[in-house]
């Protein structure tokens, strides 16, 4: 019944906004409310929660309770590329986007691209975005886009699609357009790492239209001592993937050197081979590697291998 009536109600909608949430309570309510407050877009907030162990889901339904555009659905087995489908499924309206659960967004910020987008009818819409770096409850510090895709970002007049590649595979700093990903079979495999590189690569490869904002649509969470864990003596992390050397500042001014280490199983990073495999092939199938791609195909290989 409420598939049915999310379904009623979206003929008129412009933007459908799939979130996939697993224990986000503490910030899920900012992003709901964030998005109820754009009123020159019509859209609709479809929440998928992934077996969260506190108070998201509740926090969800309230909020589908109240307003008639938040739409809120259980899936039962893991995985944000599982949820992101799911909701996907019930996606109406010209163009869609995938948020995380616990990152903010700038309301004017999608408002203007929405603007652009009726006026341009283009199919992917690039955004910029900032990054907040958080410990515990306290947010340490915020920065812009990471140097990679600011390089991408200056130069993307040269040649948009291949410079679109470059980009770092994040689900949330573009708007595209539904029939796009649909009508291209595009979806985000059930990977519990890297889920979002076909989604990132094919929605490229089959968008004509690709455009680049200059606002920061998403301030997107790092929570230190999660995925990466920060210890001041080498040693300390289990399961270590990767030791690197951060230099960091701390309250005093002075400069400490610390050591970070990727604390993500190996059997579970592996998965990406896999994700890749998948990738590669429906690439082919649309003769993407046919000219100017390959050498741009290899550096992205080359971040998500070696650089994880």
């Amino acid at each position: 019944a409420k598939v049915n009536e999310c379904k009623s109600k979206q003929k008129t909608v412009e933007l459908s906004i799939i979130i996939p949430t697993l224990n986000t309570g503490q910030y899920l309510g900012e992003l709901i409310e964030q998005l109820l407050g754009v009123k020159d877009i019509k859209l609709v907030e479809i929440v998928v929660d992934n077996g969260s162990a506190d108070n998201t889901l509740t926090i969800a339904q309230r909020y589908e309770q109240q307003h008639g555009n938040v739409y809120v659905f259980e899936q039962a087995r893991p995985g944000a590329g599982r949820a992101r489908n799911t909701g996907g499924l019930w996606a109406e309206g010209t163009y869609m986007m995938f948020l995380d659960g616990d990152d903010p967004i700038n309301a004017k910020c999608l408002s203007s691209s929405m603007g652009h987008l009726r006026h341009s009818q283009g199919d992917l819409y690039f955004n910029t975005y900032n990054i907040s770096y958080v410990r515990g409850n306290v947010e340490r510090k915020v920065v812009g886009m990471f140097d990679s895709d600011l390089q991408s970002w200056k130069k993307h007049m040269l040649d948009l699609k291949r410079d679109a590649f470059k980009l770092i595979n994040y689900p949330w700093n573009r708007i595209i357009r539904r029939d796009v990903f649909f009508d291209n079979k595009i979806f985000f495999p059930n990977s519990l790492v890297h889920n979002d590189v076909p989604y990132h690569l094919m929605g490229i490869a089959d968008s004509e239209r690709i455009e680049f904002g200059n606002c920061a649509l998403v301030k997107h969470r790092k929570f230190e001592g999660t995925l990466e864990q920060i210890t001041t003596k080498q040693g300390t992390c289990r399961n270590v993937l990767e030791w690197r050397t951060c230099n960091e500042e701390n309250e005093g001014g002075a400069i400490v050197t610390i050591y970070c280490c990727r604390a993500v199983a190996d059997n579970t990073r592996i998965q990406v081979f896999d994700v890749l495999g998948y990738t590669i092939d429906q690439l082919n199938y649309r003769r993407f590697f046919e000219g100017r791609f390959c050498s741009t195909f290899f550096d992205f290989l080359y971040e998500i291998i070696a650089l994880g």
